[in-house]
């Protein structure tokens, strides 16, 4: 809790300000809505919570009822009377609790603003090259209690994303900007513990493309390839990362060479029925990038392994020497990389 003196002066002012309405048999002027403006006001710049508030506000509530009672007992007020002062005192302090938790929200709402301002501020300095490294972007670092990371990751979003709220759950040192035409995600230290498993969970519903972890000086680029990534991606593909398509960014600064690779380097699949070309091209993926591990691929597809076994088969029917032939077994696997992400490959 903060240092107490503006609350109990602040009380002081609400009792004063009560007994001389009752006296003088008038309704609360503005002094009161000042007095609980200000109130509402240095208990969010103190950062108490909320329902701290309402909790304190419902004991004020209770004190001031005791004292009431507390001076009837000397007085012997009769219950007609007593009842109505009870009635003014509960009035009172309900209006002072509604007056106090407004001026709260209010002013959190106007510091949130702010906050996320600042914040896409800091943003946008990091990913311009020209500030990336430079005092700016220290100076608003230090505005936004963000520590300049070694290393970062940009994330990509499509829009519209489901589930917005789950961003929430993002450490404060994530910076985010979903307001912007093209979503875009910072993530420092995108490497450290448990972080891909937090933005997988997070971001799960969303199509997005995470970019390479990078020093903080070139997240603007590790951003363009993500969304260089997520032009290709399929509107259903969930999260894909670059550091699992850096071959295929590579044709996919020319997508007509992509395109071509696909064509000539899958021409056999690729005369298969769709569902057939499904079944094969992603038990070719896996046991190209397993090493040939029959079972491998087998728990990754959570088929039987003679099920992969005649899979091969059929491959090495449709493919001959390409599976022994190391540039060719390369060359399959950026085809096949490219077949995935380029929404043209089913034309």
């Amino acid at each position: 809790m903060p240092d107490s003196t503006f609350l109990r002066e602040g009380a002081r002012l609400l009792i004063e300000l009560f007994i001389s309405g009752i006296r003088d048999g008038r309704p609360p002027g503005p002094e009161r809505l000042e007095v609980c403006w200000s109130l509402g006001r240095r208990l969010c710049h103190h950062r108490v919570a909320v329902e701290v508030v309402r909790c304190c506000l419902a004991v004020a509530t209770k004190v001031v009822w005791q004292h009431v009672a507390a001076v009837n007992a000397g007085r012997h007020l009769d219950s007609a009377a007593l009842a109505r002062l009870g009635v003014q005192v509960l009035d009172y302090m309900d209006e002072v609790a509604t007056e106090v938790v407004t001026a709260y929200k209010e002013t959190a709402a106007r510091i949130s603003d702010r906050q996320r301002c600042r914040r896409q501020q800091l943003l946008e300095a990091v990913l311009t090259e020209d500030f990336a490294g430079s005092a700016l972007v220290r100076e608003l670092a230090e505005r936004n209690d963000w520590p300049l990371p070694s290393t970062i990751a940009a994330v990509a979003l499509a829009d519209p994303g489901v589930g917005q709220h789950r961003l929430l759950m993002l450490p404060p040192d994530v910076l985010i900007d979903v307001d912007r035409r093209r979503p875009v995600l910072l993530v420092p230290d995108p490497d450290g513990p448990g972080r891909a498993a937090l933005l997988a969970r997070t971001l799960r519903g969303w199509t997005a493309a995470v970019g390479p972890t990078v020093s903080l000086h070139q997240a603007g680029q590790s951003l363009g390839w993500a969304r260089d990534l997520l032009a290709v991606t399929t509107v259903d593909a969930g999260l894909v990362h670059c550091t699992d398509h850096l071959s295929t960014l590579m044709l996919l600064r020319d997508k007509d060479l992509a395109r071509l690779l696909v064509r000539t380097r899958l021409a056999p699949l690729l005369a298969l029925r769709a569902d057939k070309q499904e079944l094969l091209a992603e038990t070719l993926s896996h046991w190209l990038r397993s090493g040939q591990d029959t079972e491998s691929v087998a728990a990754r597809l959570y088929v039987h392994a003679q099920t992969v076994r005649n899979r091969i088969r059929q491959l090495r029917v449709l493919f001959g020497p390409a599976l022994v032939e190391p540039r060719a077994r390369l060359e399959l696997m950026m085809a096949l990389s490219a077949r995935k992400l380029l929404p043209a490959h089913r034309d």
